[in-house]
């Protein structure tokens, strides 16, 4: 559970560690400001089976799978405020689906999967670089804001072994005496920008995000292929499914997006990086003759669109499937809405 005893645990593990070496539950874990959360990640934790609450505790833990799990227990939490059981990956049949709601008499109502993996690989692993670097400035007790791009080649972060040097060199430059806004240094490939005096005490680093687009067609497989690993189960058991789509900041997948695919309507969505030089990215767009409504399998009942919060679970928004033959009976209201 996220209370004291973790709390203590983190601070002094990973207390001095820089900021972006440390793992992903500090913030949840030990900020003051995050109490809400804590509280309601608790609640989601003991209204679960001792050991299926364990698991998914140990999964948050882990920086690998803080996300995912995290999208997982904010769907959960959700899904308690309409059913009194909720549980975190059981064993039907040989598979572990995210999410079950049964019945008090333990009957399976429902299977719920919750797809993560949004943003294309190469874009999260330049993130995380990004953040590696921006850790590092954040050591630097010279409060200035710096914003970071490529001005060769593609739009990527500086590689691993780059970065400890590109830090150490930009902290001796903003230390100078008379540093000031607008001033400019080249590291490499690299050109960095004082944007601003920063009212706290340390250095800053705005983190540039490379264009991403996408279509509503594009998500269409990451449903296919929930439906089609869960379909024999949800038949053998006579249950619906519902794939829940899980927002990312970093990516450009909207709700629009969700109802885009499920109404057959294509959508186009886009991320830009505000300070990014050069030619946007292009790539070729399919356009359809007419709008048709997918069909997946029967089992599926809705694709649902999840907006996690922070202090609160957040919302699940619901796209009816309308060739699911069995209906999820979800309750629509308060934290679940109609798509």
């Amino acid at each position: 559970m996220f209370d004291d005893a973790l709390r203590v645990h983190l601070m002094r593990k990973h207390g001095k560690q820089l900021p972006a070496d440390r793992p992903e539950i500090w913030e949840p874990a030990t900020s003051s400001e995050r109490a809400a959360q804590r509280g309601w990640l608790n609640y989601v934790l003991s209204r679960m089976e001792a050991a299926n609450g364990q698991r998914l505790f140990e999964n948050i833990c882990d920086s690998g799978r803080f996300v995912p799990s995290y999208n997982e227990a904010a769907v959960a939490s959700i899904l308690m405020g309409a059913f009194s059981r909720v549980e975190y990956e059981p064993t039907l049949n040989g598979q572990t689906p995210d999410l079950v709601v049964r019945s008090d008499e333990g009957t399976v109502r429902l299977i719920v999967e919750v797809a993560n993996r949004l943003l294309p690989e190469a874009a999260d692993a330049s993130a995380k670089r990004w953040e590696q670097l921006r850790g590092r400035l954040q050591r630097c007790a010279d409060p200035w804001l710096l914003r970071g791009i490529r001005m060769e080649g593609s739009n990527d972060a500086p590689t691993a072994d780059a970065i400890r040097p590109m830090a150490t060199l930009l902290g001796r430059w903003l230390s100078r005496a008379d540093a000031t806004q607008w001033d400019e240094c080249r590291v490499g490939s690299f050109g960095f920008v004082i944007m601003q005096r920063l009212p706290g005490s340390h250095a800053d680093l705005l983190i540039p995000h490379s264009e991403l687009w996408s279509t509503s067609d594009r998500l269409v497989p990451t449903i296919t292929d929930k439906v089609n690993k869960y379909a024999e189960l949800c038949t053998d058991l006579g249950v619906p499914l519902v794939v829940v789509v899980a927002a990312d900041p970093r990516s450009s997948v909207t709700v629009d997006t969700v109802r885009g695919a499920i109404t057959g309507a294509l959508t186009l969505s886009l991320k830009l990086d505000p300070f990014a030089d050069g030619p946007a990215s292009s790539g070729p767009v399919k356009l359809h003759q007419t709008d048709e409504v997918h069909r997946w399998h029967r089992c599926l009942s809705a694709v649902g669109w999840l907006q996690a919060g922070i202090d609160d679970p957040g919302t699940l928004t619901l796209f009816k499937h309308q060739y699911g033959a069995a209906a999820a009976n979800l309750p629509i209201g308060g934290r679940i809405i109609a798509g």
